[in-house]
């Protein structure tokens, strides 16, 4: 069954759907994009959601039925992903001194150090 606002269409074009399944992306994981927004954190958001319409919606066929289950499928794609979204769990390069420190049991330097949570001096 399809959520109420996400019914049937019978014409519709490229950008709309982008936008409707946007929309529905913020209002699904809206917290989690705000939380890394406030962190100082870019979230790829519309690249990501483009990615996903290609995988995931049969854009070729003139009705398009966007139902909840597709939804759930690109909610649970985001959430395995989360890596991909969110530049802090990204694997971090090794620079300069922090490359002789030993890395955490992931594998990686600890994100949450000092050192990298100031901002670069040209930046201020």
């Amino acid at each position: 069954m399809a959520d109420a606002s996400l019914c049937h269409f019978s014409s519709i074009s490229r950008s709309s759907i982008i936008n409707l399944v946007i929309r529905k992306i913020i209002e699904v994981l809206g917290d989690k994009i705000l939380n890394a927004f406030k962190q100082g954190v870019r979230f790829f958001l519309v690249k990501k959601a483009q990615l996903l319409l290609n995988l995931y919606l049969p854009l070729a066929v003139t009705n398009i039925i966007i139902s909840v289950h597709y939804i759930r499928r690109l909610k649970s794609f985001i959430q395995d992903h989360l890596s991909l979204y969110y530049l802090p769990f990204a694997p971090q390069r090794k620079v300069g001194c922090e490359a002789s420190r030993r890395p955490n049991s992931s594998g990686y330097r600890n994100i949450h150090h000092p050192s990298l949570l100031e901002a670069p001096s040209a930046l201020t």
